[in-house]
């Protein structure tokens, strides 16, 4: 079992089954070689395509990952419904004690514009942010809303500062 499966798609897979919107979920069979999606979920409203990645080694290599992930047509395991489907992002860590929100926040303030034509032209969804086996679900737009709140905290500001920022504003918000 690899670190993404063990300590990011098993708590979500939890998180889940532990939901009261009776969830139906598929993951792959054998996750190192798949190459679908890491979680199917459908539930009554509308069904999720979820990319997790582990947060391991270098951050912007593995973000890119998950911007890419809805570009590319997958095979879906579930059987095709009418209900909408929506992409998202499952980040986590054994122990994020380096805080990834500031990291990830300079990533999307550097051009916000775009993460909002991203966000509706590929239906995003959710960020879910896994830490120690505990899962945290962010809307997209929220996310969106707090980082031009970071932009303007954060302009001029030395990096200590821009992390305090970040884990204030994604504390107070989620």
């Amino acid at each position: 079992m690899n670190k993404e499966h063990e300590f990011v798609i098993k708590p979500l897979l939890k998180y889940f089954k532990n939901n009261k919107n009776n969830w139906k979920v598929h993951t792959p069979d054998y996750p190192t070689s798949a190459t679908g999606w890491d979680i199917e979920a459908r539930c009554k409203k509308f069904d999720l395509l979820i990319e997790a990645k582990f947060m391991g080694g270098p951050f912007i290599s593995k973000l890119n990952g998950l911007v890419t992930a809805p570009l590319v047509k997958r095979k879906c395991q579930l059987p095709k419904s009418t209900k909408p489907s929506f992409v998202c992002w499952a980040l986590g860590a054994k122990n994020m004690k380096r805080n990834p929100y500031q990291l990830l926040l300079d990533y999307f303030v550097r051009n916000p514009k775009f993460w909002v034509h991203y966000q509706k032209d590929l239906n995003i969804k959710y960020v879910f942010i896994v830490n120690n086996g505990e899962v945290t679900r962010i809307d997209f737009t929220k996310f969106l809303e707090v980082i031009s709140k970071y932009k303007k905290l954060s302009e001029n500001v030395k990096l200590v500062g821009r992390r305090e920022i970040a884990n204030n504003l994604i504390g107070k918000s989620f």
